[in-house]
């Protein structure tokens, strides 16, 4: 994208659909597993500033719906 962000993946129509795909923010946030329709799905975000990350589905906004966050170290710190 032109805007820094990079995404490896399949297109379906124009949008990201993938069942193992990458997404990169050019801050540095990333996030592994598959796109629907244009957004995360299921899969592992992960905050680049303090490497915490959470694990599991995303709602239709590709935000965090059901699953775990944890920090760096792989403590969980919040249940979702």
């Amino acid at each position: 994208f032109t805007d820094g962000r990079h995404y490896k993946g399949n297109f379906d129509n124009g949008k990201m659909v993938d069942d193992n795909a990458y997404f990169r923010y050019p801050n540095g946030d990333h996030y592994e597993g598959s796109f629907v329709n244009d957004h995360f799905s299921k899969g592992k975000y992960t905050i680049a500033e303090d490497q915490s990350y959470f694990v599991g589905t995303y709602d239709e906004q590709g935000q965090p719906k059901k699953g775990e966050w944890y920090s760096y170290n792989g403590n969980v710190i919040e249940n979702v």
